[in-house]
């Protein structure tokens, strides 16, 4: 009998990609596919599936309130195996889903033969159930998300522009530019989807997450030589009209790591 999964992303061709993948295996079956948190939960009420494809950063309802809900609606007999699908390999995120019940993650960009590989390694049981983050692990998974220097080049930005790396603003900022190089269109929802998934990375609130970012930007407009914000930002921002505001600053950064990814 066929193992039944459901996928959801908010990314269409994410899904695409996942779903040709699973339907290449004869073992597998897709029942089901979501576009946010709410589609998710639905699909595992109507569709009962063994296992979720579960993307962390999505709207009106993310991967992390998803495990949450599982948590409280489904014995662990009854619940389906969740893997988190997540471009972002930072210890306290891997941590945070493994504590709220994630069965393994798989990092972004895909490869086929991982996806396939984690996918029978949970639902066979042969990896333990919230496998604890094994050090090895999270050191494979820092180097592979790190490889095209991405965090590097965020971090390197940041403290160019003179913003202290002992600020909260700073690992907020970072971790905003990191989500919104993988997933642009979370620029569309900055205060409901890119604040609070920036909080729950970090253990706080989504007003603290937005007021240490917009500091973090003055105290870099204050300090900062107009010379290097024109070799960071080209003429995209004019020092005279004042320091941008927060979507413009980490959209701006952003695009500037997605190029640089390409190249």
């Amino acid at each position: 009998m066929k193992r039944h999964i459901i996928i959801c992303d908010d990314d269409s061709v994410m899904i695409e990609a996942m779903e040709k993948v699973i339907c290449g295996d004869a073992e597998l079956e897709i029942v089901g596919k979501g576009k946010n948190g709410v589609e998710a939960m639905e699909l595992v009420r109507s569709k009962k599936p063994d296992l979720i494809l579960l993307d962390l950063f999505m709207p009106v309802m993310d991967g992390f309130e998803v495990l949450s809900s599982i948590n409280r609606n489904y014995q662990q007999e009854n619940r389906p195996k969740v893997i988190v699908v997540t471009g972002i390999a930072r210890d306290a995120v891997i941590s945070r889903i493994f504590e709220l019940g994630a069965d393994h993650y798989i990092l972004k960009p895909i490869r086929s033969h991982v996806l396939l590989e984690r996918v029978h390694e949970v639902l066979d049981g042969s990896r333990p159930s919230s496998a604890a983050v094994l050090p090895e692990d999270l050191r494979e998974a820092r180097k592979y998300t790190e490889d095209d220097g991405g965090i590097e080049r965020v971090t390197d930005a940041l403290l160019r522009l003179g913003i202290p790396v002992n600020l909260n603003g700073f690992q907020y900022l970072r971790d905003a530019i990191m989500i919104a190089a993988e997933r642009p269109q979370v620029m569309n929802a900055v205060t409901k989807v890119l604040y609070p998934t920036v909080a729950k990375m970090n253990n706080t609130t989504p007003f603290r997450v937005e007021r240490s970012i917009r500091s973090a930007i003055s105290i870099a407009w204050n300090r900062c030589r107009e010379s290097v914000i024109e070799r960071l930002f080209g003429g995209t921002v004019d020092p005279e009209r004042g320091k941008p505001t927060n979507s413009e600053f980490i959209a701006l950064i952003a695009d500037r790591v997605r190029i640089r990814q390409r190249l």
